[in-house]
């Protein structure tokens, strides 16, 4: 029986990525306090995820019923593009502040922004 040849790897611009970590998002007190004063409409939050995932990143929203909290959660989805492997996550009690604050992370550079020069990258050691 002949076997075949291995086709050699192709890589193309939509590779998956592998997943690389969070990047560590700090908001100041008045960066929250801001967040809260201009909460995104309905219309805005659908804008922001459909444009996030226009823009090749995977969006999460999550619920935990023991800890109360939303976690909404933006991941660059292929190698070559911005951020490929990185998540950026926000929590929050109450959905739209959480909605609100991850938009104001990413809005404030635009998804094609360095999430890791930008944020800089969680360490394994970090809680």
């Amino acid at each position: 029986m002949a076997r075949k040849k291995k086709q050699p790897e192709v890589k193309t611009l939509w590779e998956k990525a592998k997943w690389k970590g969070f990047v560590a998002t700090r908001l100041t007190d008045q960066e929250r306090a801001a967040i809260k004063k201009e909460l995104l409409s309905p219309e805005g939050v659908s804008q922001f995820f459909m444009d996030a995932a226009s823009a090749g990143y995977k969006v999460s929203l999550s619920y935990s019923i023991p800890e109360d909290v939303y976690t909404v959660s933006l991941t660059g989805q292929y190698q070559d593009k911005p951020n490929g492997g990185l998540t950026v996550s926000m929590r929050h009690r109450e959905c739209d502040v959480a909605v609100t604050a991850l938009w104001w992370c990413v809005n404030e550079d635009g998804y094609a922004i360095d999430w890791e020069q930008r944020f800089g990258k969680v360490d394994v050691d970090d809680w």
